[in-house]
C-alpha cells in the first residue's frame, strides 16, 4: 500500500492495472492509512480508456478493496 501527503493529510492509495502494460491504473483505490484491504470503507475509482489510451469515463464505488473488481460503479 503506497501513502500519499495532501493538503488534508495522508492517504492510503492502491492502483491494479489488470492487464494494462502502458501505465494507466484501471482501478484507483483510496482509505484512510491502515485500511484493511477487506474494509468496505474504500473509495474505489474504475477507470475506462480509448485505444489511445485516453481516460474517457471515471466510475465510483464504495467497497473493500479487494472486491474491487465485483463493485457496482456508477
Amino acid at each position: 500500500m503506497n501513502s500519499l501527503y495532501g493538503g488534508l493529510g495522508t492517504i492510503a492509495v492502491e492502483m491494479d492495472y489488470q492487464a494494462r502494460t502502458d501505465y494507466q491504473p484501471v482501478y484507483l483505490g483510496t482509505a484512510p492509512p491502515g485500511t484493511a484491504a477487506s474494509s468496505p470503507t474504500w473509495a474505489v475509482r474504475y477507470l475506462t480508456y480509448d485505444g489511445s489510451s485516453r481516460l474517457l469515463q471515471i466510475q465510483n464505488a464504495v467497497g473493500a478493496w479487494s472486491n474491487r473488481t465485483t463493485l457496482s460503479y456508477s
